[in-house]
């Protein structure tokens, strides 16, 4: 008979699997960011959808601001950091250095401890192409 942690080991097991199964078919870019100790966690198809090639290397927020276009880059932070301020959703669209024309459409939510402090940011990356024509329906 398996035990009460070996059952729940197998459903948290089948739910990664069902999820990586997911993102990387439609293409997700699901990021992870450890908010203290400045790591992020990219699934395969953040890579893919970033162009660049998973060298094992950690990455943090620096390496994902070098991505993005120059204008996109400060943005994007400004609206990172009011959302870590207001615990708003991040919205945003940014271009990519590696993949000119390209534009991608990222979401995501803070995580707070118990003193509200900031410890996890986590969201999504699509290419808009495959998620809508046109910028502001994302935003209405």
């Amino acid at each position: 008979m398996e035990s009460h942690l070996e059952a729940l080991t197998k459903k948290l097991n089948a739910a990664e699997q069902r999820l990586e199964l997911i993102s990387n078919t439609v293409l997700i870019g699901i990021w992870d960011w450890d908010v203290v100790n400045n790591k992020l966690v990219w699934n395969d198809a953040m890579f893919e959808l970033f162009g660049v090639v998973n060298t094992g290397t950690p990455v943090d927020y620096e390496f994902f601001e070098k991505c993005l276009v120059g204008e996109d880059a400060v943005r994007v932070r400004q609206v990172v950091n009011d959302c870590i301020l207001t615990g708003q959703l991040y919205k945003y669209v940014f271009k990519l250095k590696s993949r000119p024309g390209v534009s991608v459409y990222g979401t995501g939510r803070c995580y707070y401890d118990s003193d509200g402090k900031p410890y996890r940011f986590l969201g999504i990356n699509l290419e808009m192409p495959k998620i809508c024509t046109r910028c502001d329906c994302l935003f209405n």
